[in-house]
């Protein structure tokens, strides 16, 4: 093999390597969803379409709850066009079809499934990169209790009772907050907060990546819409994963309204949160 021909093998070993190391490093887009037309069961139709079967949790799915009206439904945001509008109504809504079970609370709520594209299953091992914009009514009002509005939430397992991760509004003495909270195995604690009132009335920009382990890893970032820092917090080292031997163990996102009402005196009769542009990463070359 002459010189020149050697130089040119070295050459394109070396653009091969430097490709594959690439790919294994970059972040995968495997899910993206925006607010459609149309309007009703369309609506529905097209979140299953994304996140799969039984990705939606509203109460006008189960007969024993709020039947009749549409929970989720797609309006006209002037600036950003189609989005998606969660309702939530205080004295007919509650847990899906928990409603004699958990009279307590109520839900309304999108998630990944066992049913979703496998590819959306956070496995232990993997890391994703959940992106999403959301906005609250400036009038929404928050509980001495929790409303989530983002989870981190385990299934599939014996100890998938409690979240791994939330964005919780809700009352702390005299001040309403915004905080994202961290459940351990028998703990929870803040792990950052802000104001209730500095992210209402605007659209705000959310990022969270999540490797899921026993030595995991989380980070949050949140932003105005001039992309302003709101709150960010990083945690390393620390036990994301609920598994057990069941082989059906994962943790999943879910977005929506999720609420206690034990302390409805300080709860709205119907609030009404806005979200749009859901992307779901997933991250290799990390695990």
């Amino acid at each position: 093999m002459g010189k020149n021909r050697k130089i040119s093998v070295l050459l394109f070993i070396m653009t091969a390597v430097s490709v594959i190391a690439l790919e294994k490093n970059k972040n995968v887009l495997v899910m993206e969803m925006n607010a459609p037309e149309g309007s009703g069961k369309g609506i529905y139709n097209h979140i299953n379409s994304k996140l799969g079967p039984h990705s939606i949790e509203a109460p006008d799915l189960y007969k024993t709850n709020h039947t009749g009206v549409y929970h989720i439904t797609a309006v006209k945001d002037m600036k950003y066009g189609r989005v998606f509008a969660f309702h939530i109504h205080l004295k007919e809504d509650r847990d899906r079809d928990k409603t004699d079970t958990f009279q307590d609370r109520q839900r309304n709520e999108i998630k990944v499934s066992h049913k979703s594209d496998i590819r959306l299953h956070g496995l232990e091992g993997r890391t994703f990169i959940y992106e999403w914009y959301f906005k609250i009514s400036e009038t929404m009002k928050v509980s001495k209790k929790f409303t989530h509005l983002f989870q981190l939430k385990p299934a599939g397992s014996d100890n998938d009772r409690f979240p791994v991760l939330t964005f919780t509004g809700s009352k702390s003495g005299s001040s309403d907050i915004f905080s994202v909270r961290y459940y351990g195995d028998n703990s929870e604690r803040k792990l950052a907060f802000i104001p209730w009132k500095s992210v209402c009335g605007e659209w705000v920009h959310a990022s969270v990546t999540a490797r899921y382990g026993r030595e995991g890893f989380i980070s949050v970032r949140i932003e105005n819409e001039n992309g302003k820092n709101l709150l960010s917090v990083t945690e390393k080292k620390i036990n994301t994963w609920r598994g057990n031997s069941s082989g059906r163990a994962m943790i999943r996102p879910k977005w929506g309204i999720y609420r206690s009402i034990l302390d409805s005196k300080n709860l709205n009769e119907k609030d009404t949160v806005y979200f749009r542009n859901f992307r779901i990463y997933r991250v290799h070359g990390v695990e």
